[in-house]
């Protein structure tokens, strides 16, 4: 709906040509549509793409190197986007994408739990742990807090907060066997089994949405796209409820990433795709794009825009993830060692045991996750390196 409409108007604008949008698409069923397109000899102009699915494209010589309109297009302000994602952009120097829609992680709390123990939204990991505390006390909530403990993705932020990485710069080398890592896991494990504010049950594959609409929690880390469907979700909870920024350890990062637009290598209309990307770019597209999705603009002026904030104002009160988001690593192998090796040899296991020894635990993780980046590397061995 929402890219018919953009079509719609620049055809509006461009009298005589004709845009066609090919399909609005699940994740999964988009990119086997763009794998079978790209075998079929007809790739889209213009698509979006997820920021870590650009660089096999890239590889294959299938995109289109952007940097001659960006610096050519006085319209287009590619420095109003985030700068997380303006950097994602670019692989082995040249950049091959251009930002569109960002996701972040943010808390969601009760307002109505929050008023009864008189408390504020926590801005610090120490705050949150108190202000739990006397929600247990004030408004009988046995466990407050809830996150997917077992999902990596939801832990990323917390270990760059502590100062530690998955990957180095150079993607060569896993880097997780490192103070920052192991006082990150510590961290969640300590919210189940020593400050008792989390449901280990969480940890072993229960549904924290469920959770939040059952009343059983009062704080919940989740992520941005959630911000304008959860009353659709949970209608009970209709005004009951307010989000705020991921709260700070000693270090203020949040995740930001998401998706981007690119132009595609074999396009016969290289200027006009750019024209159509430069005006779907534009802060009333943005706009557009949260009014029909739900989903937060990319566009920093549309989060500062007194419209914006009156029709949208719990996106608006998450601006500060913009500024404060950094994005996981675009190694090749990262999905592999991240969302598999790390999730199974390490964070399962340290959240499932009140007892875990997280430091052997994290140890063995490591060394196993650095097989699989040197076995990529081996088979790899001229490829290019990360993006800068």
């Amino acid at each position: 709906m929402f890219w018919d409409e953009v079509a719609r108007r620049f055809t509006l604008a461009n009298p005589g040509v004709d845009v066609q949008v090919v399909a609005d698409l699940d994740q999964g069923t988009y990119m086997q549509t763009i794998g079978s397109r790209v075998i079929g000899g007809n790739m889209p102009d213009v698509m979006i793409m997820d920021d870590w699915t650009t660089v096999p494209l890239i590889n294959e010589g299938l995109l289109h190197p952007l940097d001659d309109f960006v610096a050519s297009d006085s319209g287009y302000h590619l420095n109003e986007f985030p700068a997380a994602m303006v950097k994602d952009g670019f692989h082995g120097g040249v950049r091959f994408s251009v930002p569109w829609y960002g996701g972040f992680s943010c808390i969601f709390y009760r307002t109505d739990l929050f008023r009864r123990a008189s408390l504020q939204s926590p801005t610090t990991w120490k705050e949150l742990v108190e202000e739990c505390h006397r929600l247990q006390k004030m408004a009988g909530v046995t466990n407050p807090f809830g996150m997917e403990a077992t999902e990596g993705f939801w832990i990323m932020p917390l270990i760059w907060q502590q100062g530690g990485d998955i990957v180095s710069a150079d993607e060569r080398t896993v880097v997780i066997d490192n103070p920052g890592c192991i006082e990150a896991l510590k961290m969640v494990h300590d919210f189940m089994y020593r400050d008792r504010i989390m449901d280990p049950s969480l940890a072993r594959g229960s549904d924290l949405k469920l959770y939040w609409g059952s009343g059983r929690i009062a704080i919940m880390l989740y992520g941005s796209w959630l911000v304008e469907s959860l009353d659709k979700e949970f209608p009970d909870l209709k005004g009951k409820w307010d989000v705020a920024p991921l709260p700070s350890g000693p270090r203020n990062i949040g995740f930001y990433g998401g998706q981007h637009l690119v132009m595609s290598g074999s396009t016969a209309h290289p200027e006009l795709a750019w024209r159509f990307i430069s005006f779907a770019s534009r802060p009333e597209n943005q706009r557009l794009w949260t009014d029909l999705t739900g989903l937060p603009p990319a566009l920093q002026s549309v989060f500062d825009d007194p419209g914006f904030k009156k029709e949208h104002p719990k996106l608006a009160s998450l601006r500060s993830a913009i500024t404060h988001g950094r994005n996981n690593s675009f190694a090749p192998f990262f999905e592999e060692i991240w969302y598999d090796r790390f999730v199974n040899r390490v964070l399962q296991p340290a959240m499932a045991n009140q007892d875990s020894r997280i430091p052997d635990l994290v140890s063995r993780g490591a060394a196993e996750m650095q097989a699989v980046a040197d076995q990529y590397w081996a088979s790899h061995a001229t490829q290019e390196g990360p993006r800068p």
